[in-house]
């Protein structure tokens, strides 16, 4: 499989990479938002559901790109 670059302002960053950067960070929110707010996300299982679901998402997004047109 071919590498899909993504160019940003800073420089071309491989799309596997930025898709497990996003994910972290997203991943990260909710630690943020579990110290912020001094909570614990299992208290709140539809918003913990919600971004498990985008972070789990964008993990997956390399392997279904099956072709670049």
């Amino acid at each position: 499989m071919k590498k899909i670059l993504i160019r940003t302002p800073q420089c071309e960053i491989d799309f596997d990479n930025i898709c497990n950067k996003e994910y972290q960070k997203i991943n990260s929110l909710m630690n943020l938002i579990e110290k912020e707010f001094d909570t614990d996300m299992n208290q709140h299982p539809d918003i913990r559901h919600e971004i498990l679901d985008i972070s789990n998402f964008i993990k997956r997004l390399p392997t279904m790109i099956s072709e670049v047109v």
